[in-house]
């Protein structure tokens, strides 16, 4: 495991709370990094739309606060569906 800021006494003092939140924290970490290294990586030689797919799961689990909505808001998906319709 990467160096977080812990050492292995320290992780383990952790309570079982503390180590799944610490874990979540590491996941969006390497998460973002793995966004970082696509971007540079593979996205010039993917088509388009696998592009956009593997950038947009990449992206949830890098930023999960930007997908945590409540149940009534209205994502620009949902706005640019109901403005075509007209």
């Amino acid at each position: 495991m990467r160096f977080y800021g812990l050492s292995l006494v320290e992780y383990r003092g952790l309570t079982v709370p503390e180590r799944d939140s610490l874990w979540e924290c590491i996941t969006i970490i390497e998460a973002q990094e793995m966004l970082n290294q696509s971007l540079v990586a593979t996205m010039p030689h993917m088509k388009p739309q696998a592009r956009s797919k593997a950038h947009k799961n990449l992206h949830k689990l890098a930023f999960p606060d930007l997908y945590d909505t409540p149940k009534n808001f209205v994502t620009l998906e949902e706005v640019q569906k109901r403005l075509s319709r007209r």
